[in-house]
């Protein structure tokens, strides 16, 4: 009959204590985010830092907000997770898509990375990179962003964007902005043939 070793034993408990402490710390954060699933969690502890690895189908929750991914990240020294591949926010009307994200749970703000894409609505917003304010239902779009809908195309580098509810109640392009609306298109169109016909 073999017995595992006490080294062995003694890893797997700290290994188990650290995968506890990491759901504990996500549930009883401030912020009470908290892991829904994911298919596997694995803990690995170098000198003082513990660094969880979550991945396959993972879902965090956030009151009423849902972030989706295949790969997740945390460490014990910081309050930030780390969501790659996949990755998606559901958050009442709006769903956001980018090729990752690194949300910091303490102050409830989440950096977008790598194409991101809003769908609000009626509304289609792409950026390059962009933040995500909880507190404050603001997202900022930081690098060749467009806000566009079925009136009007908002591009720039630099567009603060305030939600209520997921309604868009203040736009701001803060840097090298463009407005294409299609009714003034319309209207110098007609404008146009009207002069054309004079002439």
């Amino acid at each position: 009959m073999k017995h595992k070793s006490t080294k062995n034993v003694n890893n797997n408990v700290i290994k188990k204590v650290c995968v506890l402490f990491f759901l504990l710390n996500l549930v009883f954060t401030q912020d009470k985010i908290e892991l829904k699933q994911a298919d596997s969690l694995s803990s690995i502890q170098t000198n003082n830092e513990t660094l969880t690895s979550l991945k396959g189908n993972i879902i965090f929750k956030k009151e009423d907000q849902l972030l989706f991914g295949d790969r997740a990240t945390q460490s014990s020294d910081n309050a930030i997770i780390k969501l790659y591949d996949n990755v998606k926010i559901e958050d009442g009307n709006k769903t956001i898509f980018c090729d990752s994200l690194f949300f910091d749970t303490e102050e409830d703000k989440i950096e977008l990375l790598g194409r991101v894409s809003i769908n609000n609505g009626n509304q289609i917003i792409t950026s390059n990179k962009g933040r995500l304010d909880n507190k404050n239902e603001k997202i900022t779009l930081l690098s060749n962003s467009t806000v566009e809908d079925y009136n009007q195309k908002v591009e720039g580098d630099l567009i603060e964007i305030i939600f209520d509810k997921s309604e868009i109640i203040s736009l701001e392009v803060l840097e090298n902005g463009y407005i294409f609306s299609k009714n003034l298109l319309e209207f110098c169109q007609k404008l146009r043939k009207k002069l054309m016909k004079k002439f």
